[in-house]
This record gives structure tokens, C-alpha cells and sequence, in this order.
């Protein structure tokens, strides 16, 4: 209560100076102290309040915070999913970060790193970093194979686990169903065929995966794996996933 009153009051003072406040919030989480801030942002809203509010997350995260029974005014905000960084663009912002930094890198290793990273974001970031720290000036498969172990040891730990454990159990036995398969396109029939399950019980389960972009189709009945060396981290590390 006090906190509603102490932004109310802040809320006053910005509305006689034409000022509007926004209130931002990074990796978002249907936390207790969230929900309780989207309910306090909901009445500041529609008492006329000068505020709006940004919230960035996982999708996961951000699809159970809108799910929340008290909060199903965010079913109706706007929801920007961020696609995968283009290739292309990708390849280009290596090329050009390591020459500037007099560093040789050529076409085609930088084609192979943009592949590598397949448009994720902290991928992208992370094994530049790793190359970068090699201090090498020439660019090469040999290095590259140097920071790959770190490069998936890091993505692994740092990402994949979380995502990993934050799925159900039905989610877990679909994305172990397209990683046995390892291939990068995984045929929807080949998983109903390991779940042995009907189509539409297996098209849920997809659609769950690809709200929270775990999986992507790709052409007509096939899916892959959105995240760059997640099919990897499935059969590398079934015997400890299977105790999570």
C-alpha cells in the first residue's frame, strides 16, 4: 500500500507537468513482487495515470505472467517476438568487428561463425567474445576449434539448462523424440512415430514449443531447433536431464 502511494503521488506530480513516466523491466518472471506491480500498474492505468510500462523476458515467462488469472489485461498489450538475427547481418557484424580491430577474418570462416550462432542473440555475443579473447590476429578453423568447447560449455550452462528444466514433461519428450533423430529438419511424423501419439495431441505440443521458441518449422511438416547446438546438448546430456 505504501508503494501505491508514494507512486501515486509521483504519478500526480508528473501529470500537472505534462511528464509521463515508463516503467521498464528486464527478464521478467510471474513473480509474486511482478504480478503485485502489473496488478498496481492496471489501476494507475485506469484512474488516467500518465504511465506505461515495457517488460522483456523469455517467452515462456512472459506467455504465464499474461496467463495469470488477475492479470489477462496483458492478453490484450502489444507482444513483439524478437525473430532470429538475420545471417547475412550476422556474418557482416563479424567481419567488420574484427577488422576493425586489425584481426584477419575471411569470408568464409565468418559464414561458418554466422551458422554457428544460428541468429541467436547470446550466441552471437558469446563466441565472439571467445574468439576476440584468443588474441589471435589471423582468424582461422584452428582457433575456432579452440573456443568450441567453451562456446557449448557456456551455452549449455548458462542457457539451455534453465530452458531445458522450465519445460514439461510432454515438452522434454518431444525435443528428445527430434534430437535422437539428429538432423537439423525433423519431420513431424518421425516424433508421433517415437511418441506414439495422435496428430493432434503431437500439433499441441509443437505449437507450446514454438510459442516459446524452442522449435521453428521450417518447410512442410518439418521442425528444427530455434537454438544454435540444442539437439547436441539433448544426447550429450540425456543421463543428467533425465534427473532434473
Amino acid at each position: 500500500m505504501a508503494t501505491q502511494v508514494r507512486l501515486t503521488q509521483a504519478l500526480l506530480k508528473l501529470k500537472k507537468r505534462k511528464r509521463k513516466l515508463l516503467l521498464v523491466i528486464d527478464e521478467v518472471a510471474p513473480t509474486r513482487e511482478v504480478v503485485q506491480l502489473a496488478a498496481l500498474y492496471q489501476s494507475m492505468i485506469r484512474q488516467g495515470y500518465p504511465v506505461a510500462m515495457v517488460m522483456t523476458g523469455l517467452p515462456n515467462q512472459v506467455s504465464e505472467l499474461q496467463n495469470n488469472a488477475v492479470l489477462t489485461f496483458l492478453l490484450r498489450s502489444g507482444r513483439i517476438e524478437l525473430a532470429p538475427l538475420n545471417l547475412l547481418d550476422v556474418q557482416n557484424r563479424y567481419q567488420t568487428a574484427f577488422t576493425k580491430g586489425e584481426r584477419q577474418l575471411s569470408t568464409a570462416l565468418a559464414q561458418r561463425l554466422a551458422v554457428l550462432t544460428k541468429g541467436y542473440a547470446y550466441a552471437f555475443q558469446l563466441l565472439g567474445c571467445l574468439l576476440w579473447e584468443t588474441g589471435a590476429e589471423t582468424l582461422d578453423d584452428q582457433v575456432l576449434d579452440q573456443v568450441l568447447p567453451t562456446y557449448r560449455y557456456q551455452l549449455y550452462r548458462n542457457v539451455y539448462t534453465k530452458i531445458y528444466q522450465e519445460l514439461s514433461p510432454i515438452d522434454r519428450q518431444f525435443i528428445l523424440a527430434m534430437a535422437q533423430v539428429n538432423a537439423d529438419e525433423v519431420a513431424i511424423g518421425q516424433i508421433r512415430q517415437a511418441l506414439q501419439k495422435p496428430s493432434n495431441y503431437i500439433a499441441n505440443y509443437r505449437r507450446r514449443l514454438i510459442d516459446d521458441q524452442v522449435i521453428r518449422p521450417t518447410k512442410y511438416g518439418h521442425v528444427t531447433f530455434t537454438l544454435p547446438l540444442f539437439g547436441d546438448f539433448i544426447r550429450e546430456n540425456q543421463a543428467l536431464l533425465d534427473l532434473m
